[in-house]
């Protein structure tokens, strides 16, 4: 399969379709009588408190897992640091991501685990559409991507890398955040080109 060029601009949604949402369970002991609003606080406080459990669309994670199988997880953990930090830019995510190591990655070896698995992702979810598509299998190569005015050459996956953590951000809307009555919180995930 030939790669596509891909053309970003600043406000370009990265997932064209409607946004998936991660869904976390938590403790109702913990939240018993909170409001939504402070149930959103504590999450931005203690995400440690709240466990990954699936997203909504169902394809949307088998397509993760087909892509890597620890990405739902990866990238559910990168939500919840992107809401609890306020921080938008996939570089410095990443960076704290790697600090918490939520799935125990051995990174004595300074293997880009987190990076690679994101970077997997980013390049698919840029040429194809795996938020409501049906399970496949996805071996695509990176995109040539149009860089605009940037001034980095085409297909160098190192630079490539470098340019969508730096330019792609993952933006936490509390107003979009859902508290639902069987324990469970929704987020949505929404990827944009700052």
């Amino acid at each position: 399969m030939k790669a596509k060029t891909i053309s970003l601009k600043s406000g370009d949604l990265v997932l064209k379709s409607k946004k998936p949402r991660f869904i976390y369970s938590y403790q109702p002991a913990i939240h018993h009588g909170l409001s939504k609003q402070n149930i959103i606080h504590r999450l931005l406080r203690k995400p440690s408190e709240f466990k990954f459990l699936r997203t909504e669309p169902l394809n949307f994670q088998l397509n993760l897992m087909v892509i890597e199988s620890s990405l739902p997880e990866v990238l559910s953990a990168l939500l919840l640091i992107s809401c609890s930090q306020k921080r938008k830019c996939l570089t410095e995510l990443i960076s704290i991501l790697k600090d918490i190591n939520p799935l125990n990655f051995n990174l004595a070896n300074s293997q880009p685990y987190y990076e690679l698995r994101i970077q997997n992702f980013l390049f698919l979810v840029l040429q194809e559409n795996i938020v409501d598509s049906k399970p496949q299998d996805f071996s695509v190569p990176p995109p040539s991507i149009n860089y605009n005015s940037k001034n980095i050459p085409g297909l160098e996956i190192q630079r490539i890398r470098s340019f969508l953590f730096e330019n792609i951000i993952l933006r936490c809307h509390l107003s979009e955040i859902t508290i639902r009555s069987d324990n469970e919180i929704s987020i949505p995930f929404d990827l944009a080109v700052n």
